[in-house]
């Protein structure tokens, strides 16, 4: 189907503002087109908020930007035989990832390893209760839909799109309890219909295949006068323009309804097929997945891979009636420009794991569609896809078990290891990262996982479970990751990476991250540290520019209050009043300046500029949303960062819209600022001082203006995590309190000691360096006259609301201190209850301070230039003397 058909069943009103010369991907007159629109035209324009010089900027052609050259491709490793067989003659089908030759290959992948025979099990159990149990109401549904007796099967009211009710379609009929897992991101009977089919294919049950048939085409005949209602009314409603998935997606079940075409097309008589090619035609000819109608340079978050089921969908007719070959030509540079421009050259994703994983599959699954018919470049030999695994494992502390990806669902394992290791087999690090994620609960042999399900310890239902089950978006994931053994074939502990080959130290200078370890060992000192440089439009970012995370002896010592959550109170950056940076709601992070890191034998640190983070908040370009009354009290200007300029300059006539939005809600605008609390500078620097006694040097500079203000250092602790009384201590001693750091009861049963720590057990000193302590995780006040010397350290839990509205707690430690600026300098050392603790001492005069071990002497000297302070480290060891400098 056309785009023009596509115009001719839409609302009237699409002839009003769509002329002749649009296209799927550009609108020839955005102004006049906007002006047509009442949505569009009651927005204010970006233009009101900026000066003819800013809005010029603007203007002209689009930037060139480059992509990844050919020769740059790297290939070894990658298992080839995962393309299948070459793609039949239309009409033949499964033809989207695979041909019907490769079945063999794809069941014998599946029951030579534990994953793999976990899934064809638990696919059988999972279908022997709901499609197959003619008790259930899933089995009710199944058996009328085979039979063709389809009344009393009717569609909810949510199923329809409304001009007053957010579209979000369940796929369940009315009057009808599923049975099984629930997940509004796929078609819920259909998503059963493929992992039965898969079984039919992989057991050649004809017999399944063909009832499966009949109940697949009876569903989508039933669901059609949805897919028809949605295409005149989301224009009609301004939910969606008349070219766009997005919208669509959720109505036909994401890549479910591809999968129900080209794996039960076998079975099917030429009535069904010309039901199912009629849905899918109408489903995705003419429309233009998220982001794949916007310049390539755009294509970086999850959004734009998740809506990639659109080319796979459309795939599932591939040269039959319907299809529409532009939907995949178009698409191809789009997928390689996610491995440019969404994974970067150092194999850093650019938003965090916990909300990549889905799209990243539809990415890969595209990626094996496009090789298959040669479209473009093989590009699983694309180099910052090839440098993905080692980059993950960089990111996991050394104790394992915890990634620090940094964002909104921060520190989310890597969820894609097994995936990845069916195309990369011998990648180590997805080896390594398939055993360091692998808990003893969800990853186990076999027969173990098949006795504990019969046995009533596992409940099939469960979200995790459900990921057991079969279907062409997951085919690939059941691949087992081998571990490390040792010489004599035992199995090295899950956290070893000896075998990686890795730096210790990981430093992305364009993205604004580094990562140091003192070693490869579990108990070593582990800090991230990152100022998000490469930012140049919102996305799951946190208010945590200039954040840290800290791990050392097997704890996690400083981390974010809540991985879901944005704003700043909830990560470890500074204070000014009680307050930290924005956290709107509509908003997000920003751009900072990251100044780069120096990486040396005694200290590793690296600084950033984060004084952007304190002056304003990013609307992007949500212009709706300015008619909203929060924004009220927005002051709002446009950012002129060149390469905020870069990205948006010459893109008027795109019709992508940022941020899932749809050019029927939002009109064109580059990012802009909303003023937030302006400081004079804000400089932060953190790194690692190594040695036989390693620790952590954070400093910052910090002014808001010339009055007297309160400023306190932050670091969010676990709760596990508090503060006890250690007598000798320069600082506040911190202690995670389990059963095995905390004395025990003593014979006559009488109270243990909190503040008694078992010998051995980790703890982490924290020292301010200058002024004058006046209270151990206990503030009191104090006099007037002591305002410039007082330092409060306090360990304090907070509660706050959730993104759910649901009531937490965070626990954070505060060193805080009164005056006209910050000039803060806090150590953390790491040691264990009975080691020896340095002897510190600081003048404020010299600006110097010396850390005296038995055997190791440091002296670390503050200068401060430009409103930035730096540190030279001096050792002392057996009479030989060392010198290192931060930036």
């Amino acid at each position: 189907m056309s785009f023009s058909r596509i115009l001719q069943i839409s609302s009237a009103c699409v002839f009003a503002v769509l002329t002749a010369a649009d296209t799927p991907e550009r609108l020839s007159d955005p102004d006049a087109f906007a002006q047509s629109m009442p949505q569009l035209s009651e927005q204010r324009d970006w233009k009101e908020f900026a000066t003819e010089e800013e809005i010029a900027l603007f203007e002209g052609p689009e930037h060139e930007w480059p992509t990844v050259p050919l020769e740059d491709y790297d290939y070894e490793g990658f298992d080839e035989s995962i393309l299948g067989s070459p793609v039949p003659p239309p009409g033949i089908h499964p033809r989207i990832l695979f041909s019907p030759e490769d079945i063999p290959m794809l069941k014998e992948r599946l029951e030579e390893n534990e994953m793999g025979k976990i899934a064809l099990w638990y696919t059988q159990y999972v279908l022997d209760r709901t499609l197959f149990d003619p008790e259930s109401d899933d089995g009710k549904q199944y058996a009328k839909l085979v039979s063709g007796d389809l009344d009393g099967l009717e569609w909810s009211e949510e199923e329809y799109v409304t001009e007053d009710s957010f579209f979000s379609p369940k796929h369940i009929f009315k009057g009808y309890k599923p049975s099984w897992s629930f997940t509004i991101h796929k078609g819920y009977l259909t998503r059963l219909f493929n992992g039965a089919a898969l079984l039919a294919h992989f057991n050649g049950d004809d017999e399944l295949g063909r009832d499966l048939a009949k109940a697949t085409a009876n569903y989508w005949k039933l669901r059609e006068p949805l897919i028809d209602d949605y295409i005149e009314n989301s224009v009609v409603y301004g939910y969606r323009g008349p070219d766009e998935w997005r919208g669509m997606h959720s109505l036909v079940g994401n890549f479910t309804l591809a999968q129900n075409y080209d794996l039960l097309a076998p079975w099917m008589t030429e009535d069904e097929k010309e039901i199912m090619r009629r849905v899918i035609g109408k489903a995705t000819s003419g429309r233009r997945g998220y982001g794949t109608n916007g310049p390539t340079r755009w294509f970086d978050t999850n959004w734009h891979t998740w809506d990639l089921a659109h080319v796979l969908t459309t795939l599932s007719i591939e040269g039959e009636e319907g299809y529409d070959p532009e939907v995949v030509e178009n698409a191809v540079p789009y997928v390689e420009a996610f491995l440019t421009w969404g994974i970067n050259d150092q194999g850093n994703i650019f938003e965090p794991n916990g909300k990549i994983g889905a799209g990243l599959q539809h990415q890969i699954l595209t990626m094996v569609a496009l090789a298959r018919r040669e479209m473009g470049p093989n590009l699983f030999g694309h180099p910052h896809l090839r440098k993905l695994s080692d980059a993950q494992a960089q990111i996991v502390v050394p104790q394992g078990g915890f990634a620090v990806s940094n964002g909104t669902w921060a520190h989310y394992r890597f969820d894609d290891p097994h995936f990845m290791l069916a195309f990369y087999p011998e990648d180590e690090s997805y080896h390594w990262l398939g055993v360091q994620f692998a808990s003893e609960r969800d990853i186990v042999p076999f027969e173990t996982y098949r006795s504990e399900m019969l046995a009533g310890k596992r409940n099939y239902r469960r979200g995790s479970e459900a990921s057991n089950f079969l279907s062409m978006d997951n085919l690939y994931f059941f691949t087992d990751a081998q571990p490390e053994t040792d010489s004599k074939g035992n199995e090295k502990p899950k956290w070893d990476r000896e075998h990686l080959d890795l730096s210790t130290t990981f430093i992305d200078e364009d993205r604004g991250t580094m990562v140091v370890r003192t070693s490869g060992d579990r108990d070593a000192l582990f800090l991230f540290f990152e100022a998000r440089q490469d930012l140049v439009h919102l996305g799951h970012n946190q208010f945590n520019q200039g954040g840290f995370y800290l791990a050392a002896d097997g704890v996690m010592w400083g981390m974010t209050g809540d991985p879901q959550q944005k704003q700043s109170s909830l990560d470890s950056i500074p204070r000014i009043d009680g307050e930290g940076y924005g956290n709107e709601q509509y908003s997000g992070a920003v751009k900072v300046d990251f100044l780069g890191a120096v990486d040396g034998k005694i200290l590793t640190m690296a600084t950033a500029d984060v004084k952007n983070a304190w002056d304003y908040e990013w609307t992007a370009p949500f212009h709706f949303t300015w008619n909203y009354p929060y924004a009220e009290k927005w002051e709002l200007s446009v950012d002129t960062d060149p390469e905020i300029v870069k990205f948006f300059k010459g893109t008027q006539n795109w019709k992508s819209r940022l941020w899932d939005h749809s050019y029927y809600q939002m009109n064109w605008g580059p990012t802009m600022r909303i003023k937030g609390r302006p400081v004079e500078y804000a400089y932060r620097s953190a790194g690692v001082v190594h040695g036989d006694y390693p620790y952590v040097l954070v400093m910052d500079d910090l002014k808001m203006d010339d009055e007297v203000r309160r400023y306190d250092w932050i670091m969010q602790l676990p709760l596990s995590v508090r503060a006890i009384d250690r007598k000798g201590a320069e600082g506040v001693v911190l202690m995670q309190e389990t059963a095995e750091t905390i004395r025990p009861f003593d014979q006559r049963g009488r109270d243990y000691n909190l503040d008694r720590p078992v010998k051995g057990a980790p703890l982490l000193l924290v020292v301010p360096l200058g002024g004058k302590v006046i209270a151990a995780y206990d503030p009191t006040k104090y006099e007037e006259d002591t305002i410039n010397q007082a330092v409060e350290i306090s360990v304090n839990q907070e509660m706050y609301h959730n993104r759910r509205g649901q009531l937490k707690s965070t626990k954070a430690l505060s060193i805080g201190r009164d005056g006209k600026e910050m000039n803060s300098k806090v150590l953390l050392i790491p040691h264990r209850a009975g080691d020896e603790l340095p002897t510190i001492t600081y003048s404020e005069e010299t600006g110097e301070a010396i850390l005296q071990w038995n055997r190791q002497t440091d002296r670390l000297i503050f200068t401060k230039e430009n409103n930035r302070t730096r540190v030279t480290v001096e050792r002392v060891i057996d009479g030989v003397k060392q010198s290192e400098e931060s930036l």
